[in-house]
């Protein structure tokens, strides 16, 4: 508020002088609260704004009449409709202030859409009720606004309709709840008759009946022939085809029940195709017709029997007794019309018959000749291998014979059926003994005498030969090559190139003075060590040791073995090959030396971080190699030693590993220490006061 200040001035003589000065604040305002009026839904959340000027901090208290308002102006609705004040205050001046006013509305509800009925009838309508509060509702498909609990028409339902209610309250928020109404499905149900099979211009009723329409009445049409549309009396077309009969509802034209019906031509009488000739009782002849579409077929045959196809275009038959043989067919379509029987004449006559070859001799001499006689009835017979046309009882030659031969006598009579019958010519049979000695192994160069005897040939002889060596022809004496390999003895009779005796002889070189691959070095009494020599063909291996024990493969080219206590493992092989020969020993010898052990590694129990000349060591072990690990730190020097140096890394710890290897490569478990690495210390920084009284005690 205003405030007046009066100076006063008095000197030593006590006169006086006065003058006085007003000073007024500025007035404060504060803006109008914005937004101005608004309505605003139960607990909804609403910020409001306003400014203050003409004060020290110009600053805004905010306050609602009701509901929850924040200092910053946001304002959450109380859950009860009504007027609600807000109003902004100077901080300043609180006699300074701004109102607004604000209405507050319930939430819209769209509570149903329901309707009389639903499905509906199709073509029909319904009405439909709306519910619904605290709005105004509007309706879809052109309804508009809506009083809730007063029904509404659907219009006409030929489709599914979804309608959808919109509430909408003072606030502008919005409710919505919806109904799809449905007509019910037109039925067709099935026509009468159902598919059919009909001759060509015949006459047909069909029939079929519809629901859930209007009229519920049906409509018939065909895709060929005439029909009444509305009593479904149809003639059928004059040509064959296949024709649909349709019932079609009067209300919904898509709702549609069919029908088809086969159109075929009357049936053709048939030609019958058959041999003309045939074989008593043979079975297996056919006889054929033209296929008509859609027909049956009955056959029938006045003497023999059919035996497969008789309701088809082909049947199979077996003739009857010799003489005329009748068959028939009847061809009747699918809508049961016959037409008159097709006939067709056949001859049968008597079954061949080849009685047999007799020969004069049976096995034949080797190169000689025999005579042999046939025997037939009720045909002309012919012999192979040349013979050509015989007579029965008449003998013919064989011609000479040096290998079996088989003559076949075939008898054929007038229908073409044929007989035969057969005789197996045999010769005697040149044949060579086995050879002996039979086959084996040889050494290169070697000599062997072989044997072997023919007979049943002119001069039994035999002749030999050898894919190796070198063999006399008359006497089997054979020498062996120089070379390895497989040689073939044969033995050949003279009277006969075919007829042969072989045995297989192997020649194998004379077994080499064996390598042994062993290792250099070995640990005592350790277990798994091997030596070995490189494979010879087909041969045998014999080891020895002394300074160990052999534990597998004795016999092999490979051994394991475990070494002795000290001193040296000598391991020697001898390999014998398949044709007995042994070879010299060869030998291998191995060091025995004792076992690494783990190292004990010493190392400073705390290192000074990222310091570098740290050490650790271990105990030398002799002709040994020496392998290092490091974590937390940097090995420097001394790697592959007993003694590195290394320098640690900036914090935690420092982790050493080390592992020991002898001459044998075998190598110990790690031995491990570790170091913990500290901080490096630094320069104190004192604090002092900078001034202390003197003799004074108690300063720190």
């Amino acid at each position: 508020a205003s405030k007046t200040f009066t100076l006063t001035v008095t000197n030593a003589a006590g006169a006086t002088s006065i003058t006085t000065l007003t000073m007024t604040p500025q007035t404060v305002a504060v803006t109008a609260v914005s937004p101005a009026a608004p309505t605003k839904d139960v607990s909804s959340v609403t910020t409001f704004s306003a400014s203050a000027s003409g004060g020290n901090g110009n600053g805004i208290n905010w306050s609602a009449s009701a509901g929850s308002i924040t200092s910053g102006g946001v304002w959450t609705a109380p859950p009860a409709t009504g007027s609600v004040t807000i109003t902004a205050t100077s901080a300043d001046d609180n006699s300074k202030s701004s109102s607004t006013t604000v209405t507050v509305v319930a939430l819209p509800t769209a509570t149903i859409l329901s309707a009389t009925t639903n499905p509906v009838v199709y073509g029909g309508s319904t009405t439909i009720t709306p519910v619904f509060a605290n709005g105004t509702g509007s309706v879809n498909n052109g309804i508009g606004a809506v009083t809730s609990g007063t029904p509404f028409g659907s219009g006409v339902i030929t489709a599914s309709k979804a309608f959808t209610l919109t509430v909408t309250n003072a606030a502008g928020t919005t409710a919505s709840t919806g109904i799809t109404v449905t007509p019910q499905t037109v039925v067709v149900g099935a026509g009468t008759p159902a598919a059919t099979t009909q001759s060509v211009s015949t006459t047909a009723t069909f029939s079929a009946t519809a629901s859930n329409g209007a009229t519920n009445g049906i409509t018939y049409s065909a895709s060929a022939g005439t029909i009444n549309a509305s009593t479904g009396a149809w003639t059928a077309p004059a040509t064959a085809q296949t024709v649909t009969i349709t019932a079609t509802s009067n209300d919904d034209p898509t709702k549609t029940a069919s029908t088809t019906v086969t159109v075929v031509a009357l049936p053709l009488t048939p030609t019958i195709s058959a041999p003309a000739t045939v074989t008593t009782g043979l079975s297996g002849y056919t006889a054929t017709i033209p296929g008509q579409t859609g027909a049956t077929y009955a056959w029938t045959i006045s003497s023999g029997s059919i035996t497969a196809g008789v309701t088809t275009t082909s049947i199979t038959f077996t003739p009857g007794a010799p003489g005329a043989i009748t068959l028939g067919c009847t061809v009747t379509n699918a809508a049961g019309a016959s037409a008159t029987a097709g006939t067709a004449t056949v001859t049968s006559v008597a079954v061949p018959v080849a009685a047999s070859l007799t020969p004069a001799a049976n096995p034949v001499a080797y190169a000689g000749t025999t005579l042999i006689t046939p025997s037939f009835s009720n045909g002309t017979g012919s012999v192979d291998n040349g013979v050509g046309t015989v007579t029965s009882g008449v003998a013919f030659s064989s011609g000479t014979i040096t290998a079996a031969k088989t003559f076949t006598l075939t008898v054929t009579n007038a229908a073409g059926s044929t007989a035969t019958t057969s005789l197996p010519l045999t010769v005697q049979t040149v044949a060579v003994g086995a050879i002996s000695p039979v086959g084996g192994t040889r050494t290169a160069s070697s000599t062997t005498t072989f044997s072997a005897t023919a007979s049943n040939g002119a001069t039994n002889g035999i002749t030999w030969s050898a894919t190796g060596g070198s063999i006399n022809a008359s006497t089997g004496a054979w020498t062996a090559p120089a070379t390895a390999g497989t040689v073939t003895i044969t033995a050949t009779s003279t009277d006969d190139a075919t007829k042969t005796a072989i045995t297989t002889v192997t020649v194998v070189g004379a077994p080499t003075t064996p390598v042994v691959t062993a290792s250099a070095f070995v640990n005592t009494a350790q277990v798994g060590y091997t030596a070995s020599v490189s494979a010879q063909t087909g041969s045998t291996y014999a080891w020895t040791i002394t300074g160990g024990a052999i534990t597998a493969g004795a016999g092999t080219t490979s051994i394991t073995f475990t070494a002795g206590a000290s001193g040296n493992v000598v391991t020697s092989c001898i390999v014998t090959n398949q044709a007995g020969t042994a070879s010299t020993a060869g030998t291998g010898t191995s060091a025995i030396v004792a076992a690494p052990t783990v190292p004990t590694i010493a190392a400073p129990t705390y290192v000074t971080a990222a310091q570098a000349g740290y050490t650790a060591s271990i105990s030398a072990q002799s002709n040994s190699t020496y392998t290092w690990g490091i974590t937390g730190g940097t090995i420097t020097a001394g790697a592959g030693t007993v003694s590195i140096t290394f320098t640690p890394s900036a914090s935690g710890s420092v982790a050493l590993t080390c592992s020991v290897t002898n001459q044998a490569g075998t190598t110990s478990a790690d031995g491990t220490a570790s170091s913990t690495i500290v901080a490096a210390p630094t320069t104190p920084s004192v604090t002092t006061p900078a001034y202390v009284t003197a003799a004074q005690v108690g300063y720190t």
